[in-house]
């Protein structure tokens, strides 16, 4: 699934009026790329974008949420608005338009389909060079690149108002809280060789793994357990030995 700058997202059902829950289930084999563009600071909130790509039980490795910038170093200015993805006269930013959009598109729909690691390497980067890279100007300066998250912030787009508005009581999804950043860890409670902790901001029916290492070393950590929670919080009980001094919760 390739999404632009999109407007209100009915739920899970596709019904407009539909309540339905803040869970988006996704087939499992899904490919996924939410795209916002900077630019377009009146027309959709990216808030909107946001919403989905976290509440999608697609894997965080199979989605990627992608900021489009634009760049006036040279001319015609490439413009990262709304309208960028259109064709037709008076359309300037169709360098960008290319890189920004084509490009993914294309390499999204050939990783699907055929398992092309290279296409891969593109539209599910997780920040590759290879993945941001926008071209560069007739001086050799590069173009502003991709800014590609796993966890997009609200916080980091203009707030608006935008004709599609994220806080509008017209958004039928917008009585679900505006879920982002990782899951956290909260209430530590150690005794008896053991530690008891509380999974914090979770999303229902998405799959979760609790690590634990000896160290902090980026390559000893291994999974304890998988889980699916049900609420937004989840505490676990873990006896305390010789290679478990360390948990984390991981959104694979």
């Amino acid at each position: 699934m390739y999404s632009m700058a999109p407007g209100y997202a009915y739920s899970g059902g596709g019904e407009t009026g539909l309540a339905g829950a803040q869970t988006i289930s996704f087939p499992t084999n899904l490919n996924v790329i939410e795209q916002v563009f900077n630019d377009d600071t009146s027309i959709a909130d990216p808030r909107v974008a946001l919403d989905v790509f976290y509440n999608v039980t697609t894997l965080n490795s199979q989605k990627e949420f992608i900021t489009v910038y634009g760049d006036s170093h040279g001319t015609p200015a490439q413009v990262a608005n709304h309208f960028l993805p259109n064709s037709g006269s008076g359309v300037t930013s169709t360098s960008l338009q290319a890189w920004a959009i084509f490009r993914h598109l294309d390499a999204l729909a050939a990783y699907t389909f055929t398992g092309d690691a290279t296409a891969r390497l593109l539209a599910l980067g997780n920040g590759a060079p290879a993945e941001t890279y926008e071209g560069a100007w007739s001086d050799g300066t590069n173009v502003a690149r991709l800014g590609v998250s796993d966890l997009p912030s609200p916080s980091s787009y203009n707030p608006g108002p935008y004709l599609v508005q994220w806080s509008d009581a017209a958004n039928p999804r917008g009585n679900f809280p505006l879920v982002s950043g990782p899951p956290g860890i909260s209430r530590i409670n150690i005794a008896s060789g053991q530690v008891s902790l509380t999974a914090t901001n979770l999303l229902i029916g998405h799959s979760y793994v609790e690590q634990t290492t000896v160290d902090l070393l980026s390559g000893n950590w291994s999974n304890a357990l998988t889980f699916v929670p049900a609420q937004i919080a989840q505490s676990f009980t873990n006896s305390i030995n010789a290679s478990s001094r360390f948990w984390r919760i991981f959104a694979p």
